[in-house]
């Protein structure tokens, strides 16, 4: 896809999910980039039960990417593309990383 650089594996998936906020629906102003990244979170944690790959390729809030992705799509101005997802069944299996941080744990103050 041209309107993000780094969505090379758009092209051997074998599915994607555009997740896009409607301002026209929000309760609040502002608080669709939220919404959408909780969204995002529950399309990965489903894929990956069920086995599949994916990939959040990031689009808001550069401008450029939403800017392209919208074109593409055609998406109405008040529709704002916040991510792509790549799916698919993966070709190799890696190892999972931890990343947690204990250090970065705080209790009840910094």
């Amino acid at each position: 896809m041209k309107a993000h650089p780094y969505a090379h594996m758009l092209s051997t998936a074998d599915c994607a999910i555009i997740v896009c906020g409607d301002t026209r629906r929000e309760m609040a102003s502002g608080y669709w980039p939220g919404d959408c990244g909780a969204a995002t979170q529950n399309i990965l944690l489903a894929a990956t039960d069920m086995g599949l790959g994916s990939v959040w390729l990031g689009v808001y809030p550069t401008q450029e990417r939403m800017q392209g992705v919208a074109e593409v799509l055609g998406l109405p101005k008040e529709v704002l593309p916040f991510n792509i997802i790549a799916l698919g069944y993966p070709d190799e299996k890696k190892e999972d990383v931890d990343r947690f941080d204990p250090a970065k744990v705080h209790y009840e103050k910094w």
